[in-house]
């Protein structure tokens, strides 16, 4: 996993249009990155990250949203609107971000200064709906102080395997074209790397998708399986 001090050289997402865009980009503001995914409860932090977009504006910071879903826009937009967020959406569909990261599991947060360089990252553990990880994370915008952060602490996650993208960029394709399967595509992602809840839940979401996306993600059914041994 990339420690602080890492300085972002490029990381290639599509936006909500499909259109690619390098995060790069954002170099000479301060950036903040809050990463989602449609398919978790994480998706209900977003309208606390839109509070605090015009602040940020403010201070010079970008305050962008990440969604790690591999179906792509169609997806995350339902939620955009859902919870009106405004700040700027990009998607990760092929795990780019997971791998450079080291990614499990979502929420994450991370933030790099003016030149990209990586100086705070919460992995697995960020909630801006409760209130002391919400003022810390204002305390921050308002001061630039990182130490207002030290109460937001990361769990531990090992970094996945390499090969990740180029599976989800092959069956990226086979959605686009409808030819293959991309169900056993990704069976196979989870049992070479089980303790990874991005492939895990994603798969569970092609599968189960009324147990994700119909309301509230049922999270007793995901227990159930856990506790089952089931894929």
């Amino acid at each position: 996993m990339l420690d602080t001090g890492y300085k972002l050289e490029k990381l290639e997402l599509i936006d909500i249009n499909g259109q690619s865009f390098d995060i790069a980009n954002y170099k000479g503001k301060k950036l903040a990155i809050y990463f989602w995914a449609s398919w978790w409860n994480c998706r209900t932090q977003l309208p606390g990250w839109q509070s605090l977009a015009q602040k940020a504006a403010e201070k010079n910071i970008e305050l962008i949203n990440v969604s790690l879903d591999f179906q792509g826009p169609e997806k995350v937009i339902p939620y955009l609107d859902e919870y009106g967020v405004k700040i700027k959406t990009f998607i990760d569909v092929d795990n780019s971000s997971g791998l450079l990261f080291g990614f499990k599991v979502v929420p994450n947060l991370l933030i790099f200064d003016e030149d990209l360089t990586l100086k705070f990252k919460c992995i697995a553990n960020i909630n801006i709906l409760k209130n002391e990880h919400k003022l810390s994370v204002e305390n921050w915008i308002d001061t630039g102080d990182l130490e207002s952060l030290n109460n937001i602490n990361s769990k531990p996650i090992n970094i996945p395997a390499k090969e990740s993208v180029n599976v989800l960029r092959e069956g990226n394709k086979i959605l686009e074209t409808g030819q293959g399967d991309v169900r056993q595509l990704l069976k196979n992602m989870v049992s070479d790397d089980p303790e990874n809840f991005i492939f895990r839940k994603q798969y569970w979401a092609i599968n189960n998708p009324e147990k994700f996306y119909s309301g509230k993600i049922d999270t007793d059914w995901q227990r159930k399986k856990l506790e089952n041994n089931e894929d």
